[in-house]
């Protein structure tokens, strides 16, 4: 959901899914508060990290660049919440540098871990209606972004975040792709250290913030 809150993080990705650049996180929140199956609305909440600069926006279908500004307005309400921001600060060093993309990373594992509380949706539901929604979208969608609506398409990509080893894969992922050598893989330790406390936050912030976002208009056909 975050974007902004830690600028340090952008330079760190060496490319690829990098924070900025398609990245590994967050897609489940942002795919569960699109709140619609509306094919283009959807597949804009996914792939607004790819789509750069005004030129690159303004070609894409308008329901597709609504759901983009939808996605973006959420980072912004995510950025500045103060929850959030609490939980970027629970991280000791050297993780702290890392705070946003962490907090990104472990709120999407507490959702899928806790999918029930969230979502009158089971999980295997949305995991499949957002795989028929990026098929359908997917002549518009930039080519940066194909390789991880491939991943999403599987099933795997969502399902890994639900456990502990999953999110384990991913952050070493992450840490492969950095830009230089990062202690980003061994994260997971602040994961078993703060579970409570990460549940606690997402608890409290998620419901905060879906009253904040306004109400989405669907649209038929």
């Amino acid at each position: 959901m975050a974007r902004n809150y830690d600028n340090l993080n952008h330079s760190l990705f060496a490319s690829g899914e990098g924070r900025g650049k398609n990245p590994p996180m967050n897609y489940l929140a942002h795919s569960l508060l699109a709140g619609t199956t509306d094919p283009l609305f959807l597949a804009g909440n996914l792939v607004a990290d790819a789509v750069k600069g005004k030129a690159a926006l303004v070609a894409l279908p308008e329901r597709l660049q609504e759901g983009i500004r939808y996605h973006r307005l959420v980072d912004r309400e995510t950025d500045e919440h103060l929850v959030f921001r609490r939980t970027c600060a629970r991280f000791a060093a050297p993780y702290r540098r890392f705070g946003g993309v962490l907090t990104d990373v472990f709120y999407d594992h507490v959702l899928a871990r806790d999918w029930d509380q969230w979502s009158a949706v089971s999980f295997a539901e949305h995991t499949s209606c957002v795989a028929d929604c990026l098929e359908e979208a997917m002549p518009w969608l930039p080519a940066s972004f194909a390789p991880i609506a491939e991943r999403i398409r599987s099933g795997v990509f969502f399902a890994r975040y639900a456990t502990r080893d999953g999110v384990a894969i991913s952050l070493e992922r992450m840490a492969a792709r950095m830009a230089r050598p990062t202690p980003l893989a061994a994260a997971i330790e602040e994961l078993d250290r703060l579970d409570a406390d990460l549940t606690a936050d997402f608890g409290e912030f998620f419901p905060k913030l879906r009253t904040k976002l306004p109400p989405i208009v669907q649209r038929g056909g």
